[in-house]
């Protein structure tokens, strides 16, 4: 192989080694947002060290670069080392995770010691694979340019693009297909297997090359130059332009978080697209870099563009909603759609990044050339690559800590291009007078504070679109009818409070994590799941002195927990501190989380306060963001469950919020199933229709009580939700570890976990498509309370409904339908029973009519339909008191003796499955052959024919009487008949889950 095919190949190479380390940047951050608590500081943590550790690997190999003989053997031990230190990592961040949390947090005295730690060891555990990273590009370039001494330009341009390509396509193929496969230990074993992949080939190219001369500095040359073309200049100019490209990436990332959505997907999609920039832009250099006359004054002026284009993003960026907008409404919401969303979110981010990303990666490039060409050698590689990182560095901390908090978005980009144009105007006052005069410093100065000026006086960001998550429904919030009462660029989300038609919408990067009404008007869905996460907590512990609330909302589950007297102290931790401010500003409704004396609130990661505090709850609350958003998901893990779990009291409860929509039946299988490891038992309730609440308990949950409801301040805080007695919470309950294991285990076998987040890889997509498991909360609106039966408990009497108005459970809709069907069979009057309205008011009349009120001349007229349908609707709506009356006025009524045997046992197993009697049922469905079609066929798809009434029926009896076998040969009933719309129903599922083995 030729000397020039060699080089191909290590060029080649090269892309797999930037593969590799991108596939690192990507994976800690994935690892360190699991102790760090937040995707954002986990973020700009791995990109400060990973770009600190570097730039100290940079300086290192620079400084001895001269002193080893064959650079290219260097590099590939250096790549042998960090491969090996990948196939290791794993195992060495769990044994550290699991220590700091078992035994080092709880040890220190103040949490901010604990902050110290977690930043300090995170920092530790990547810092040193960082610095051999950082050794990389000085000892490949060096062992090149030795090779081809007359071309350093070409070849470090070519470099830069080969390694930035590799990392561009490494942070695609990590986030989007290896965690899928093979979850994080097997991604960071991938990039350790390329690392080790990567130094053999090296190891067999260099045995036949030649070692090469050494490039050394050349004082002469460089004194012959003159003073002001030093390297100093150079350097300052490589360090400010890494802290302006950062600001750039932090800024724009938050930026387009409110475009493309928050999920860890969009950050390596607007990631891939900065790289892309940094990699195109080295590769147009080096066509060029050999033909510029003055190359100090090309790179003064690509600073100078760079800045310009920088500030230009914000003058894309009102636009690049209403392109989200766009590709929202054209898209099928399908699996090839959600592809064209990635592709369509990957061209709005090269269309606010590339242009100034492209002029940055020329910049070190040619920086690298001149400072070798003017005689510094090849130290001059690790040089440079330092002054950058360390630049980098500084760009990450400003804009986290100081510029989103202090300036906000469009001020942290200004400060960013600012230092770009001040580094390219250092640049030309240091050149003198060797450029067009009209690039004098003077002149470019005096443009540039025009133009920003004119940008700031001008250009308005729209804060309503910021706020309108337009990545999720593809709509604007309308500006005739909103009112935004805060805007806050926090250091972990921009966070908005909205106020629109009397309610308080508190949104993080556009998502609302809070909807609370303050002016007239039924309470928002949010509200009845804030609300009732403190009722059903309550419900179970209702002696609980001390609580826990991860995640702040508005601060609504807080106040409600607040309504027990028993409670001594509620500990509300939230990460983002802006939060917190828009919450205070919810109204009354959340006023005990501000101004009740027992409420504490801290900002920090919960798992690390948690660990760091002696306290033991008696109840811990979990309500945090939904679960697409990037980091959150790790609050949805088996790891995260034993540790909440461990700071439990033993008779303790641990409460979980989870939304249904949004994510298929799976994704929900894979949380309950990470729960169900943890936890003894649980018990889950619907919120409403999209939420659930799950309450669970170290051993056996306890039966709840009715203490809640001697609360004076609870019984005046529950009353808009329709909540006054025992039997309105127990209307929402689905079911119970018994139950609903095997259901959920047939769903999926996964564990949602830290280190395969399936959840997290899949709700952003789940989002997308539009998925829901909504039916999951159906199961108890069935046309036969089958969970009921299933798990031997019976609803108390409850609340009459007379509305279904509000975010009501689909049960309890039934239930308004239900209770104008049973009280017209006792008045029949149709007045103020809008239900009742159409076929239900014709069925309900035959009912009374042929059921009630018959004779001998006309019982034969009697249909058993209108019957069932009235049993589809009152047996899951009420209680066994309820029912027993009820039922026995049909039973009891001369029409019924008029029957012939058929009808009387329907009748018969109606009642029985009213109430909730196996025994009885089982009893009454053996009179009816199997094979009896005596109802006509159902008007609706909502309507349970006779054949599957008494089949689902006698299946839900034997399974509670325990009779497993009997139970099976009733399924095989129901699929030899080819019930094929009950088969594909949830409770088919729930039922068959039952029959396993």
């Amino acid at each position: 192989m030729s000397l020039e095919n060699k080089k191909r190949v290590l060029f080649f190479i090269f892309v797999l080694s930037g593969i590799g380390g991108l596939i690192y940047e990507s994976i800690w951050s994935h690892y360190l947002k699991l102790f760090l608590g937040h995707a954002a500081y986990a973020q700009s943590l791995v990109l400060a060290i990973f770009m600190g550790g570097m730039g100290i690997g940079a300086w290192l190999a620079g400084r001895f670069s001269t002193r080893i003989k064959n650079l290219l053997l260097g590099y590939a031990a250096v790549e042998l080392i960090i491969g090996m230190s990948a196939l290791i990592f794993h195992r060495v961040f769990v044994a550290f995770v699991n220590a700091s949390y078992e035994t080092i947090l709880p040890a220190l005295s103040s949490p901010a010691l604990a902050e110290l730690f977690r930043w300090c060891g995170s920092a530790l555990m990547i810092l040193p694979q960082s610095i051999l990273l950082g050794m990389t590009f000085p000892l490949l370039s060096g062992g090149l340019i030795r090779l081809f001494p007359a071309t350093p330009g070409p070849v470090l341009s070519m470099l830069y693009f080969t390694n930035s390509l590799g990392a561009a396509i490494g942070v695609l193929f990590s986030g989007f297909v290896l965690i899928a496969a093979v979850g994080l230990p097997g991604t960071i074993l991938t990039a350790g297997i390329i690392n080790i992949l990567v130094a053999l080939s090296v190891w067999a190219l260099s045995k036949g090359l030649p070692a090469g001369e050494v490039l050394p500095a050349q004082p002469a040359i460089a004194a012959s130059t003159g003073s002001h073309l030093q390297s100093r200049p150079l350097l300052i100019v490589a360090l400010l332009t890494g802290c302006a490209s950062f600001i750039y990436e932090v800024i724009w990332i938050r930026m387009l978080s409110m475009v493309l959505g928050s999920s860890n997907h969009a950050f390596e999609v607007m990631l891939c697209a900065f790289i892309l920039g940094l990699a195109f832009g080295s590769l147009f250099i080096k066509r060029y870099i050999h033909r510029l006359a003055n190359p100090r004054f090309t790179l003064a002026i690509i600073q100078v563009v760079m800045g310009f284009l920088a500030v230009g993003s914000l003058l894309l960026y009102n636009t690049s909603f209403d392109a989200m907008q766009m590709v929202m409404l054209s898209l099928a919401k399908t699996e090839q759609g959600y592809v064209a969303f990635n592709l369509a979110s990957l061209l709005i981010t090269i269309a606010i990044m590339f242009p100034a990303a492209f002029c940055a990666g020329m910049t070190l490039p040619l920086i690298t050339h001149l400072m070798i060409r003017e005689g510094q050698g090849e130290a001059s590689i690790g040089n440079v690559y330092a002054a950058n990182t360390i630049g980098s560095i500084m760009g990450v901390v400003i804009a986290v800590h100081a510029g989103l908090p202090l300036l906000g978005i469009k001020g942290s980009l200004m400060l960013g291009a600012a230092v770009d144009i001040a580094a390219g105007i250092y640049l030309l006052g240091r050149i003198g007078t060797s450029h067009p005069r009209r690039f004098s410093p003077t002149l470019v100065t005096v443009v540039s504070l025009l133009s920003f000026a004119l940008v700031f006086a001008f250009v308005r960001l729209d804060t309503l679109k910021m706020a309108s998550g337009i990545y999720r429904f593809g709509t604007f919030a309308s500006p005739e009818n909103t009112h935004v009462v805060m805007h806050k660029d926090g250091k972990t989300a921009t966070v908005d409070l909205l106020s629109e038609f009397g309610v308080l919408t508190l949104k993080t990067n556009g998502k609302t994590d809070a909807a609370v009404r303050v002016g007239e008007g039924p309470p928002t869905a949010d509200e009845y799941t804030q609300i009732l996460l403190g009722a059903f907590s309550l419900f179970h512990k209702p002696q609980a002195e001390y609580v826990a609330v991860v995640g702040m909302g508005s601060g609504m589950t807080t106040h409600a927990v607040l309504s027990s007297p028993n409670v001594r102290e509620v500990h509300t931790i939230e990460i983002e501190p802006f939060i917190v401010d828009g919450a205070r500003q919810m109204g009354p409704s959340v006023a005990r989380a501000f101004n009740d004396p027992r409420s504490r609130i801290f900002i920090d990661d919960a798992k690390s306060f948690l660990a760091v505090t002696p306290r033991q709850y008696d109840m811990i609350i979990s309500e945090p963001s939904n679960p697409w958003v990037s980091g959150v998901s790790s609050l949805f893990t088996r790891e995260f469950y034993g540790r909440m779990k461990s700071k439990l009291k033993p008779d303790g409860v641990f409460v979980q919020w989870l939304q249904i929509y949004q994510l298929d039946y799976d994704l929900v299988a894979t949380v309950v199933n990470a729960l169900d490891a943890e936890f003894g038992d649980y018990v889950i309730y619907q919120t409403n229709g999209g939420d659930l609440a799950i309450i669970a308990s170290p051993g056996k949950l306890t039966a709840p009580v009715n203490d809640l409801f001697s609360f004076p301040n609870a019984i005046t805080m529950l009353k808009p939700f329709n909540v006054a007695i025992r039997g309105d919470l127990e209307m929402r309950r689905v079911g119970d570890k018994a139950m609903l294991q095997p259901y959920f285990r047939s769903q999926s076998k996964a564990q949602n976990s830290d280190f395969f987040p399936v959840l997290d890889l899949n709700a952003t997509r789940h989002r997308y498509l539009g998925k829901n498991a909504n039916q999951l909360g159906e199961l108890t609106s069935y046309s036969i309370p089958v969970t009921d039966l299933l798990q031997g408990v019976s609803p108390s009497p409850a609340t009459p409904l007379f509305s279904a108005s509000g975010p009501l459970t689909q049960r309890l809709s039934d239930t308004v339908v239900a209770r104008q069907m049973m009280e017209y069979t006792s008045d029949g009057d149709l007045l103020n029973k809008p239900a009742l309205a159409g076929m239900f008011g014709l069925e309900m009349e035959h009912v009374r009519n042929y059921w009630l009120s018959c004779n001998a001349g006309n019982v034969s007229k009697a249909r058993l339909q209108p019957m069932l349908r009235l049993a589809q609707f009152v047996n899951p709506a009420f209680s066994k008191p309820e029912l027993a009356p009820f039922w026995n006025r049909f039973l009891q009524s001369p029409c019924f003796s008029m029957q012939p045997a058929a009808n009387q046992h329907w009748l018969q197993l109606f009642a029985a499955v009213g109430m909730r009697d196996a025994r009885a049922i089982v009893d009454v469905a053996r009179k009816i052959p199997p094979g009896t079609a005596i109802l006509e066929a159902a008007g609706s798809s909502d309507f349970m024919p006779d054949r599957e009434y008494r089949q689902v029926a006698l299946l839900a009896a034997r399974i509670a009487l325990g009779n497993k076998e009997e139970a099976r040969k009733v399924w095989a009933e129901i699929v030899n008949a080819k019930s094929e719309q009950f088969r594909s129903t949830q409770l088919a599922r729930l039922l068959a889950a039952q029959l396993a083995p």
